[in-house]
């Protein structure tokens, strides 16, 4: 079974073949539960660091509920 760091991998990877630039894929998010993953550019032309923020999601249906 692939990690979620391998779901983004691939589809970083399937992006950049697309033709999206690295300013286009900046700050996307991504998110499993409540856990949050973030890929920030580098400096480094197609290289990605990838933030995650574990239990830091609150669901937008709750919030509507409220």
């Amino acid at each position: 079974m692939k990690t979620n760091a391998d779901l983004i991998s691939d589809w970083i990877t399937e992006q950049q073949n697309l033709g999206k630039t690295d300013e286009q894929l900046d700050n996307k998010a991504f998110y499993d539960g409540s856990d949050i993953y973030t890929i920030k550019k580098s400096r480094k032309k197609g290289v990605f660091d990838l933030r995650c923020t574990i239990g830091g999601a609150v669901s937008l249906e709750t919030l509507r509920s409220l």
